[in-house]
Formats: structure tokens, C-alpha cells, sequence
């Protein structure tokens, strides 16, 4: 007889690999209404997840330059009744930081509710050493109106992003920030979220 190997997901089901269907889903784009994709001020002129544009007028430093790809405090936010969220997710190299978790180097992580009382609900949770995944982060038995905010990866590229949600579902922009204007910030490692667990954290 062959013995089983034990794995925590043995012990503690919330620490296996994310399951569920996505292939009923609708797929969309993040850059396109309803949805709010904030945090690359530069999306619309370059196309690209990218905190600082392509081609800058002036030098950058090659670690900013470099660093700016990593898409830290980007966001997509909506609302839907939707009973389903999932993302389909395109990275620039697999989870590769030997001092900070993959959850948060590579990962999304999920938040719901309205601005001043949003709640973590989930991370994806893949085998790290891929590139590409598809993973259900919500599933619901009830449709209801539910704000959502999905959170970019802290240290790792993306070069596409999908969300799936329940074909037919209502989808609408998320309610509007308190404040108009821009915050910027600028800080080391520790501002961008090294080494959070998940990007939320940061």
C-alpha cells in the first residue's frame, strides 16, 4: 500500500489552492466601464499596467523604472450582483522572491463592501510557478448588489487581466471617492508593500 502524503490542505481546507468553476462566466475587460481601474495614470496613453509611462521625459533611475512595472496599489473596483468572481491572469514571470510569499509578490486579493467598510474575502492561491491562471475568488449562492475591489500584485508584471462574472449579471461603477484629486506617494520597499503577505497588506 502507498503511503499518503500530507499536505496542511490535509488539516485546514482554507490553505488549499482555490477551486471552482469558471467556465460558465462572461469574461471582461478591466479598462473598460463600468468598472474603475485606478492607480496607472498612464493606462490610457500606454495600454500597459504600468505605474510610471513607457517613455518619460525625463531619466529615470533603472530600479524606478524598473520597479514601475510591478503594478503595487492598483485596482480595479465595481459593483454587481454577480454571484461569481473570477480573474483570468496573465503575469510577466512566475513567483520568483525567496524572502515574500508568492500571495502577495504575484497575487490578487479580493475586498467587498463600500469604501469605509470594505472586508478582505480572498487571495489567489495558484501553484506559483505559473505564469497564467484562472481562479474563482467569490462564489455566492445569493445574487445581491456587492461592491468589489480587486487589489494588484505587489512585485511581479501583469500583462493582462480579465474578470469573469455570472453571464447577465448587473454590473455598475463603484460609488465615487470622497475626495477628487490624486495622492502620491513615494517611499522604499516597505511603501510598495515588501513583504506583505497579499496585496491588500501593503
Amino acid at each position: 500500500m502507498g503511503q499518503t502524503i500530507a499536505t496542511v490542505a490535509n488539516f485546514d481546507a482554507r490553505m488549499a489552492p482555490l477551486q471552482g468553476s469558471t467556465t460558465m462566466l462572461a469574461w471582461h475587460r478591466v479598462d473598460e466601464r463600468p468598472f474603475r481601474l485606478a492607480g496607472f495614470p498612464w493606462f490610457e496613453q500606454d495600454k500597459v499596467f504600468r505605474r510610471m509611462p513607457c517613455v518619460s521625459p525625463g531619466v529615470l533611475p533603472a530600479a524606478v523604472d524598473w520597479l514601475s512595472n510591478c503594478p503595487a496599489g492598483g485596482q480595479v473596483a465595481f459593483q454587481s450582483d454577480s454571484r461569481h468572481v473570477a480573474v483570468r491572469v496573465k503575469l510577466a514571470g512566475p513567483a520568483d522572491m525567496n524572502h515574500m510569499p508568492a500571495t502577495g509578490q504575484c497575487g490578487f486579493d479580493l475586498y467587498i463592501g463600500p469604501p469605509a467598510a470594505m472586508r478582505f474575502h480572498s487571495v489567489t492561491k495558484y501553484a506559483h510557478r505559473l505564469t497564467a491562471y484562472e481562479i474563482l475568488l467569490f462564489e455566492h449562492p445569493e445574487a445581491a448588489a456587492r461592491v468589489f475591489t480587486l487589489n494588484f500584485p505587489l512585485y511581479q508584471g501583469v500583462h493582462e487581466l480579465q474578470l469573469g462574472l455570472e453571464a447577465g449579471a448587473q454590473i455598475h461603477p463603484p460609488p465615487s471617492y470622497s475626495a477628487k484629486g490624486r495622492v502620491i506617494v513615494y517611499g522604499t520597499s516597505i511603501t510598495q508593500g515588501g513583504c506583505a503577505s497579499r496585496p491588500g497588506m501593503a
